[in-house]
């Protein structure tokens, strides 16, 4: 049921956007978004987003974040060409519903979603000139996407709640303060998972059974001690 209704939601919000109409990118030149002229792609980027944003959309922050090269791109140095580039963009519209995604160990999640992509990324890639959001680019398998996650620091490592990018027994300590309500120990709370019950009800959720308790500090403290496979 709570798939459904995410799902309707969505595609309510997907239809509203369709409506509106599209028209340009961004009311601000590639100047004003980057008047020292330090981006490499954003006079390209800023074209192709013209197919995606509606007229009432804006775009007010744009950088390029990280570049990833594969093996076979760093074969001619003088010459090499990003597999794939991550760019945040954000614009003066967001969608008034609360979203998030799991990328095998890794979640993303915010109390409302960017226009037009998710958590304000998306994914460039500079030989066939595509722009994806996180999740396409992702699903699709591009070489080097994970790193993303490891390199660029991308999303949160589900139980990690002391945000080191690891797990290690301070966050099962972490998690039973939480628990025990000793002040100073909190939790973000991911209210996607009210419409999904495949997500963590919030980072400290580290075995995803919608609930935070003890339990999750147990289940960390065997990862790390590799007694068993979460």
């Amino acid at each position: 049921m709570r798939n459904k209704k995410k799902i309707a939601f969505i595609a309510l919000v997907m239809v509203v956007a369709l409506i509106m109409g599209v028209v340009s990118a961004s009311g601000m030149t590639a100047s004003e978004l980057d008047p020292n002229n330090k981006y490499k792609y954003i006079d390209t980027v800023l074209s192709l987003l013209e197919d995606k944003m509606s007229s009432e959309a804006e775009i007010e922050y744009y950088r390029e974040r990280y570049e990833y090269y594969s093996e076979e791109s760093l074969a001619s140095p003088d010459e090499a060409t990003p597999d794939y580039v991550l760019i945040s963009i954000s614009t003066n519209m967001a969608m008034s519903m609360p979203i998030a995604d799991v990328y095998g160990d890794i979640i993303m999640y915010s109390s409302s979603g960017e226009y037009p992509f998710a958590y304000g990324l998306c994914v460039y890639i500079p030989k066939t000139q595509e722009l994806l959001g996180l999740d396409t680019a992702y699903n699709r398998g591009i070489d080097g996407i994970e790193n993303i996650f490891t390199e660029a620091g991308v999303g949160s490592l589900i139980g990690d709640m002391d945000n080191d990018r690891k797990l290690t027994v301070k966050d099962a300590t972490y998690v039973q303060k939480i628990i025990a309500g000793i002040e100073g120990f909190t939790d973000d709370v991911i209210y996607a998972a009210e419409f999904d019950d495949t997500l963590p009800c919030s980072l400290a959720d580290f075995n995803r059974d919608g609930k935070r308790n003890i339990n999750d500090a147990t289940a960390i403290q065997k990862f790390v001690a590799k007694i068993d496979a979460k």
